[in-house]
């Protein structure tokens, strides 16, 4: 008899395929992981799986990660889900604007795994039912 899988989903999006596979190898054991290495792709798995988070490459060939972003804050099916940011540009412009259309956090790259996991955690308890946000 097959098990329910309890453990929290997380979408990975990054066309480069042997930085999605390093952080699904990574977060496999704690996440159950889904990927896409294309925007339009990305956002049709995010509508119909509904991850609990999404982590999201900036620079990506067909629609780049905060015009992503800020199409998934607008649909309201996916409104409600975290989008961590994963950018290789330091540029605190392109952090605002990424913070600015919603996104939880912006991490660069390179992102270790761990500082991944413990961004992906701190935006699951953010945005847990029941938390209250800012109200610590």
């Amino acid at each position: 008899m097959a098990q329910t899988d309890t453990r929290p989903t997380v979408l990975l999006v990054d066309d480069t395929l042997d930085q999605l596979d390093m952080y699904e190898m990574a977060l496999e054991a704690r996440y159950r992981v889904l990927r896409a290495s294309r925007g339009r792709e990305a956002f049709a798995v995010a509508r119909h799986q509904q991850p609990d988070v999404i982590v999201l490459d900036v620079m990506m060939p067909d629609v780049n990660g905060v015009t992503l972003c800020q199409q998934l804050k607008a649909t309201l099916s996916t409104a409600g889900i975290p989008v961590l940011l994963l950018t290789a540009h330091s540029s605190p412009l392109i952090e605002a604007h990424g913070l600015e259309v919603g996104a939880a956090t912006v991490l660069k790259k390179p992102c270790t795994p761990d500082k991944l996991m413990l961004a992906i955690d701190e935006a699951l308890r953010e945005h847990s039912p029941g938390s209250h946000g800012g109200d610590h």
